[in-house]
């Protein structure tokens, strides 16, 4: 295992002892368990793919989403508890793919104006389930140019709610 203070910047890592957070680049397969992080400047995952994290509190993540993707797949974010995080929770970037993302049974409390699921260009095979968003905006769907998400039960109370799922066809 390797052991890290500031981070993980390699995508050869396979396995961490301590908790090494932000993650950054291309990490592949990384499983963020029962957990609380709290009070940090940047955001927590940046570009990485097989990602799980489930049953954690997350709070106070204040200079960037907590998640912050470019290309992903395999993404799964349930069961979590986030709150305070002021620049939104899960941002894919304008040209993202997305694909086999679920994100299920969070329950967040937003900002006024914040996003918890900004959705990318391209977007297959994913899936909002159960959330339950208090402020803010629960799922952008402005940047899909191709595909779509398929919204399931998510609740926002306080904010603006886009449950409609956007289908666009490719230009």
């Amino acid at each position: 295992f390797f052991q890290a203070e500031d981070g993980i910047r390699d995508k050869l890592v396979t396995g961490v002892q301590t908790c090494a957070l932000p993650i950054l680049g291309s990490a592949l397969d990384v499983h963020v368990l029962n957990c609380q992080i709290e009070g940090q400047d940047g955001g927590l995952f940046q570009g990485s793919a097989g990602v799980i994290v489930r049953d954690c509190v997350i709070e106070n993540i204040t200079a960037n989403p907590v998640f912050s993707f470019i290309n992903s797949s395999a993404i799964t974010i349930a069961d979590n508890y986030f709150e305070d995080c002021q620049q939104g929770i899960v941002v894919f970037g304008a040209n993202a793919n997305v694909s086999g993302t679920v994100i299920n049974g969070n329950a967040v409390n937003l900002y006024s104006g914040t996003k918890f699921v900004v959705w990318g260009k391209t977007v297959a095979g994913s899936v909002t389930v159960g959330n339950s968003v208090d402020g803010g905006q629960t799922n952008d769907t402005s940047q899909i140019t191709t595909g779509y998400v398929q919204t399931i039960n998510d609740v926002n109370v306080g904010g603006t709610d886009r449950k409609t799922t956007r289908l666009n066809s490719s230009h």
